[in-house]
């Protein structure tokens, strides 16, 4: 396919090939690339009109001398695995917010599901790696995403009013796999006192579950032992421990 015009089918055909007066570098990590191969793919761009347009993208790949691997080298106008122009995928975000992924397809004469990846791809980029800030309190609802009683878990943050995540299922487990996420991100921090007050909260998660739970406390029965170590002293050591038992019972009766 040669640079040119298909009126008949509507499409608009062009050819881009690398300026030979600069160095191809590595789509990744800009290292410098050892050429050996040359290559090329059809790519599409913004429609001109009612005309869909292409480009044969031709490239250069090699040895990247930063990487050690077999790369393809940097094009300004698209990136690697992306079968479009950077251009038209921000054609294509650009009205994301207002109109549907459907009616984006039908407007620029793509398919559903490259319109859907593209915008995929977009939201993984912009909230795959979200900060959670510090959520105080979290408030935890279920909706029905498919026909056949299928559920989700959808977990918002009352005071900034924002959704925190949407889990599988609307069982304990599905919100205890959100939980831990929390916990796996502090033991994995590099801050030493975040790990060690993580470790600490392993060690006596039922205990702070308890306490959620029920709203007590060990203090009155360490409290108790206190005062019945004063009966066995003033006893000079009961070695009978029913003796004491009664001794106890009969004190706090």
């Amino acid at each position: 396919m040669g640079a040119g015009v298909d009126f008949a089918n509507k499409r608009i055909f062009l050819e881009v090939a690398p300026d030979r007066r600069y160095k191809a570098v590595c789509a990744h990590c800009v290292g410098k690339i050892v050429i050996h191969q040359h290559g090329s793919r059809i790519i599409g761009d913004i429609p001109l009109w009612d005309f869909s347009v292409f480009i044969r993208a031709h490239y250069r790949k090699g040895d990247c001398v930063r990487c050690g691997k077999i790369v393809v080298e940097r094009l300004d106008y698209t990136k690697p695995g992306l079968r479009m122009t950077s251009r038209l995928a921000e054609f294509i975000l650009a009205p994301g917010r207002k109109m549907s992924d459907s009616d984006i397809s039908r407007l620029l004469g793509l398919s559903w599901d490259v319109v859907r990846k593209v915008h995929y791809d977009a939201l993984l980029h912009e909230y795959g790696d979200m900060d959670y800030g510090s959520p105080r309190l979290l408030a935890v609802d279920e909706i029905a995403i498919c026909k056949g009683h299928k559920y989700a878990t959808v977990i918002v943050d009352i005071e900034s009013g924002r959704v925190v995540s949407i889990e599988e299922d609307r069982t304990t487990e599905s919100l205890m796999s959100f939980y831990q996420m929390f916990i796996r991100m502090a033991v994995e921090s590099r801050i030493k006192e975040i790990r060690d007050f993580a470790a600490k909260v392993f060690r006596h998660i039922r205990y702070i579950v308890n306490h959620a739970k029920y709203k007590i406390t060990t203090g009155i029965v360490e409290g108790i032992s206190n005062k019945i170590k004063n009966i066995k002293r003033r006893a000079y050591g009961i070695k009978d421990l029913q003796y004491l038992k009664l001794l106890a019972i009969n004190t706090f009766y």
